[in-house]
């Protein structure tokens, strides 16, 4: 899938979910990778004004589970049931754009 397709797709996928209401959105794709993006200034904020942990899990996990869903495309498959984890990388504060890539590391027709 090219990369305009594919990102029509999974930017196509995002109305009236999580992923609308935290602003993020796919900006670049391209074979076994795909990038989101997603403002941080006040919805994305704890109540001590810096970015919330679970904000910086949404991107993260969203973004790996849409390239996990381009990966599966056509296979009749879908990419549901793994865990997630989520280290603190950094605090922000100012309004930004948090930027995050998942690359494919490995390819297996399961985890076990």
């Amino acid at each position: 899938m090219d990369k305009e397709r594919a990102l029509a797709v999974v930017n196509g996928l995002l109305p009236g979910t999580l992923m609308e209401t935290l602003d993020i959105r796919y900006t670049d794709a391209g074979e076994g990778f795909l990038e989101a993006v997603m403002p941080v200034d006040s919805r994305h904020h704890q109540p001590m004004g810096i970015l919330h942990g679970g904000a910086t899990a949404t991107l993260a996990e969203s973004v790996a589970s849409a390239a996990s869903g381009l990966a599966l495309s056509g296979t009749g498959r879908r990419p549901v049931g793994l865990p997630a984890g989520c280290r603190w990388s950094r605090w922000m504060r100012r309004r930004s754009w948090w930027r995050r890539q998942c690359c494919a590391t490995r390819r297996a027709s399961r985890l076990a």
